[in-house]
């Protein structure tokens, strides 16, 4: 597993959320990289942009790692992914143990912070466009998901 610089990563994210998408700012609220450093992104007293109309209420994270196999999506990048996992260069994915941790520790945080009641990744949150291919944050995310609401006592959206 490589580990990409998160200052480029979020300056890439935010230019498309900015430029392309319109919206006026990065949509999530916080990033984690894969080395466990939390970054802040759209200030928490806004709203976010990271769900299609179910953004009201909602604390926005990413972690900044793919965390989604080939078949989990139909979107360009997974096409890519699946044909170099066909001719054997497909890659392992593994959850950084920093990024788990500090997941854990922000939620706690945010917990302490504000009222919050429900965990999910983009899939299971209602009215989410499919034609993004929001299979976000793809199969081993999902996992990561479940396991953080079972630790947490959080219920699914």
């Amino acid at each position: 597993m490589s580990c990409g610089p998160a200052a480029l990563q979020l300056q890439s994210i935010q230019e498309e959320h900015m430029n392309r998408k319109k919206w006026p700012d990065i949509a999530y609220h916080y990033a984690i990289d894969c080395f466990g450093n939390i970054y802040e992104g759209r200030d928490i007293r806004f709203k976010g942009s990271h769900l299609n109309r179910y953004n009201t209420g909602v604390v926005g994270i990413v972690l900044l790692e793919n965390l989604a196999e080939p078949e989990d999506s139909s979107d360009v990048i997974s096409n890519g992914l699946s044909f170099f996992k066909a001719i054997g260069m497909g890659r392992s994915i593994v959850l950084p143990e920093g990024q788990k941790k500090s997941i854990i520790d922000l939620i706690k945080v945010i917990g302490n912070l504000f009222a919050i009641k429900k965990l999910g990744g983009h899939q299971e949150f209602p009215n989410q466009n499919l034609s993004e291919a929001r299979s976000c944050p793809g199969s081993h995310g999902m996992k990561l998901v479940k396991e953080l609401r079972g630790l947490t006592g959080l219920q699914k959206p």
